[in-house]
């Protein structure tokens, strides 16, 4: 019974080894809820800047964003369409009047986000040369590039495109 008792006192005492200092778990704890302040802090600087962006250029950067998503939607469901006709007529050796249909939709969706692309860069050309004017023109950045990444798409696959912006 001792030896048991023993044995089972060893091991509770190696498994007291296997977890970390108190303080440890504390420190860590103080370091997290520390990191979450900071996160909150940006998150009301952000809704602050927001709240300071002329009301003219929210509503414009919320333009763009819905249509060039719709757009880019559009630009890769046909893409896949397109994709589809094309290994169905390799497979079939016929041609596909379809296939030419879906090409023409892809044009006309290309050239919607080409004019989406244009007007974003016009506007960008358009605002002031002061800080905010500089974190606006940062912010229309990650809608040109969605869409240089597809009009690169679309001249890797069919030779043609749209140029791209470098900032």
């Amino acid at each position: 019974d001792y030896k048991m008792t023993g044995e089972v006192s060893a091991s509770l005492s190696n498994l007291n080894h296997s977890f970390p200092d108190p303080k440890l778990g504390h420190d860590l704890l103080m370091a997290l809820t520390k990191h979450m302040v900071l996160d909150a802090m940006t998150d009301k600087d952000t809704k602050k800047m927001t709240r300071a962006l002329p009301t003219e250029f929210r509503n414009k950067l919320t333009s763009y964003t819905r249509r060039s998503s719709e757009l880019l939607r559009h630009f890769f469901a046909l893409r896949h369409v397109i994709d589809t006709e094309k290994k169905l007529k390799k497979l079939s050796g016929k041609s596909n009047s379809s296939s030419s249909k879906s090409s023409e939709k892809l044009k006309k969706i290309v050239a919607g986000m080409e004019g989406v692309y244009r007007e974003m860069e016009g506007m960008r050309k358009e605002l002031p040369q002061t800080e905010l004017g500089e974190q606006m023109r940062k912010m229309c950045l990650p809608i040109m590039e969605q869409l240089d990444c597809a009009f690169q798409l679309n001249r890797d696959s069919s030779g043609s495109g749209f140029v791209t912006v470098e900032d």
